[in-house]
């Protein structure tokens, strides 16, 4: 193998491509394995060495040698070539990532380089992602030279586009979790296969065939909502912003353009459950306004154990299941057109959003109620609650107990407050009698109620009622009339711990 000559030195020599160049390593040490930068080689340039152990290192490959005095050793490196859909232009990408030497551990990345030169039989090298697997021979006079057609995928720019928007760029097969990324208007060459491409949270599944050019034209999407609503008090309250959710995951801010992909994407805003599903097309532009209602207690601007303290749900017609929560004070967004408001503290009761009105306000009062038992012979209350009698309300709260006041916040609006009471003699007939009220805005309506009790009942109440009832309503208390003086004074007593009932 070779020929004979003189000295200490061999002679290394690697057949290629002309201009290829190559290193030389040798080494010192295999354990620990010590290595010594011996000489950068040409490609069909003899190099004379001294006798011993090197490693070569080519693109992407590597080989382990001897050099043995007055010997000659021949090596040969392979050519593959990548071939571009188009000629690349400034900006453009492409991208191989391989193992250079198992021995070192070493790896290289190579960007818009088209042309390798490697040694050795057996290489797995990442081309743009995808794994591409080259199988050499070693046997005759000249390396083997394979090429591969490149296709070619880009996200079209346009004036709507921010200049530094990117799209990301992954195989659709889970064999490697590599992604690239590119600049929009921008080319990115791949090997022929299955992709999926995501911008701004939105994915597009893409198949490229061999050497093809495809261009992705984005669409626009914009949630828009009125000006006239505050949306830094969600911020300001509850310490979140308002915004919109893209493919649960993502986010978006409200009343900004983006740039998607065509295709299925799903809405998600603030505090909903219930997703809204759109379909965009190439180009589109989609400007979808968000719905709005905000429940006012009434709190000063200064109240922070006030402002949000009660939560707010949000229905569709007949569901009994929210779709969306939040708190009072703060807007609560949402697409549907037909919305109904229940306020915690007054379950069942809901107010029921006028369609075609973008955006509404509505504002609480609170009922108290007094409960003041009596022994009947023969007469027992058997229910005691508040009925909606509004035409925007609906429902009626859960039981009210009597063994203490309850306090209600309500829509304001107009009630009723019913009272069931059943006879315990032979008959047990049951009767009805109702009272209607008005709770108008920032207002506190106070009732002492009678009910009826068994004589039992009423012994083991009698006391814990008197003293609650006589806690709650102070002398010449200032909540008799509906003004702000008295609306201070119950937010006071909230935040001291006033007794009152939360059925949600």
């Amino acid at each position: 193998m070779g020929c004979r000559l003189g000295g200490s030195d061999g002679t290394l020599n690697v057949s290629g491509y002309k201009g290829g160049l190559y290193e030389i390593y040798r080494v010192d040490s295999e354990s620990p394995l010590q290595l010594v930068s011996e000489h950068v080689g040409v490609f069909n340039e003899d190099v004379k060495l001294p006798a011993g152990r090197y490693l070569v290192l080519a693109d992407c490959s590597s080989q382990s040698i001897p050099i043995y005095a007055g010997q000659r050793k021949q090596l040969m490196a392979h050519q593959i070539n990548f071939l571009p859909a188009m000629a690349p232009e400034e900006d453009d990408k492409f991208s191989i990532q391989c193992k250079r030497a198992e021995k070192t551990r070493s790896r290289q990345y190579f960007s818009n380089r088209f042309s390798l030169s490697m040694i050795g039989e057996s290489h797995d090298i990442l081309v743009g992602m995808v794994p591409l697997s080259l199988e050499f021979s070693d046997e005759g006079k000249a390396g083997e030279v394979k090429s591969f057609l490149l296709s070619a995928i880009k996200v079209e720019s346009s004036p709507d586009t921010p200049a530094d928007l990117s799209y990301f760029v992954s195989p659709s097969a889970d064999l490697v979790s590599v992604t690239e990324k590119q600049r929009f208007g921008k080319w990115l060459y791949l090997l022929a296969g299955n992709y999926e491409v995501e911008v701004n949270g939105t994915k597009m599944k893409v198949t490229l065939a061999q050497g093809e050019k495809r261009i992705i034209k984005p669409a626009f999407l914009k949630v828009s909502t009125s000006p006239k609503i505050d949306l830094d008090l969600s911020s300001q309250i509850r310490g979140t912003p308002l915004f919109v959710e893209v493919n649960d995951g993502h986010w978006f801010n409200l009343n900004e353009q983006y740039a998607v992909l065509p295709g299925q994407t799903m809405l998600r805003l603030s505090g909903s459950n219930q997703p809204k599903v759109v379909e965009l097309e190439e180009g589109e532009e989609l400007n979808l306004p968000a719905r709005s209602i905000k429940v006012d207690q009434g709190c000063s601007p200064w109240e922070w154990n006030c402002l949000g303290d009660l939560q707010v749900r949000l229905y569709q017609p007949g569901q009994p299941f929210p779709f969306t929560a939040g708190v009072t004070d703060v807007p609560l967004l949402f697409f549907e057109s037909e919305v109904q408001v229940g306020v915690e503290g007054s379950r069942n009761i809901r107010y029921r959003m006028p369609k075609g009105v973008s955006d509404s306000e509505i504002h609480l009062g609170y009922l108290e109620i007094i409960p003041k038992p009596i022994y009947v012979k023969g007469q027992i209350t058997d229910l005691l609650r508040v009925e909606a009698h509004d035409p925007g309300l609906s429902g009626v709260t859960l039981d009210i107990v009597f063994d203490r006041p309850t306090r209600i916040p309500l829509v304001a609006g107009q009630y009723q407050l019913a009272h069931y009471v059943m006879s315990t003699g032979v008959d047990g007939d049951r009767r009805r009698s109702s009272q209607i009220l008005r709770v108008g805005k920032d207002q506190t309506v106070t009732l002492a109620i009678q009910v009826y009790l068994s004589e039992k009942r009423m012994t083991s109440i009698r006391k814990p009622l008197v003293d609650s009832a006589s806690a709650l309503i102070p002398a010449s208390d200032p909540r008799d009339f509906p003004d702000s003086r008295g609306h201070e004074i119950e937010r006071q007593e909230k935040a001291a711990g006033s007794p009152r009932v939360i059925a949600f």
